[in-house]
């Protein structure tokens, strides 16, 4: 048997790992053409990774609505009244801010307000639209609904004179409204107390197209 060289022996080495290398560049080039030319795999793989992103990060909508169901918890214990769960937390601080306001007629900001003024600041602050003025004129606002179906939000009226509209609160729940009143300023009374029921007089909604105006007519500003 002829002994291969020294020469010989590295040739024969330098051939074989040189096959090895090119191999696997071939096998390389191979896997990168089944990626180009089979984007769904690819694709499939990007959104596997983004859909375990998107799970192992926190939701910002999570998020809001668990300090949406917080805010509004606090509120029902505060009030004693059940409100809705899709209650506007906003309207809801707004109107908790009104607590303890003393009674002043005419008035409707917080160093003294009337029972209208208050329904009328609250709303403007809140939405950036405009009331009518007067207890009475808020009517026109509103569409009529049984008190059954009050929400909370809607406007309840009262006639204490017995013969015009001239008393409003904004129903909360349960019987329970917020108002001015003239002797102990803004407090959260019930529709039951035997001095409302027997002045009660409607329960209104704000009407949608009322809602719905982009430009509020500040004619109507005091």
């Amino acid at each position: 048997m002829t002994r291969l060289s020294a020469a010989q022996r590295l040739l024969m080495i330098f051939i074989f790992f040189n096959f090895i290398s090119c191999s696997g560049l071939v096998d390389y080039i191979h896997e990168r053409q089944i990626a180009t030319h089979n984007p769904s795999t690819k694709s499939s793989e990007t959104a596997s990774t983004t859909n375990k992103r998107e799970k192992n990060s926190p939701k910002k909508t999570e998020a809001i609505n668990e300090e949406s169901i917080s805010t509004i918890s606090k509120y029902e214990a505060k009030w004693g009244v059940n409100l809705p769960d899709d209650a506007d937390t906003n309207l809801i601080k707004e109107i908790d801010s009104w607590l303890g306001v003393p009674y002043k007629y005419g008035g409707k900001d917080k160093s003294g307000t009337d029972c209208s003024g208050m329904i009328y600041s609250i709303y403007k602050n809140v939405y950036g639209f405009s009331l009518n003025r007067s207890a009475y004129d808020i009517i026109q606002n509103v569409i009529k609904i049984p008190i059954e179906e009050a929400k909370f939000g809607d406007i309840v009226f009262f006639k204490i004179n017995k013969n015009r509209v001239s008393h409003v609160g904004i129903y909360l729940g349960d019987k329970k409204f917020i108002h001015a009143s003239s002797q102990l300023g803004v407090r959260i009374d019930s529709l039951e107390m035997p001095y409302y029921r027997d002045r009660f007089y409607m329960a209104g909604r704000i009407k949608d197209e009322f809602l719905k105006k982009d430009v509020v007519d500040k004619s109507k500003d005091p």
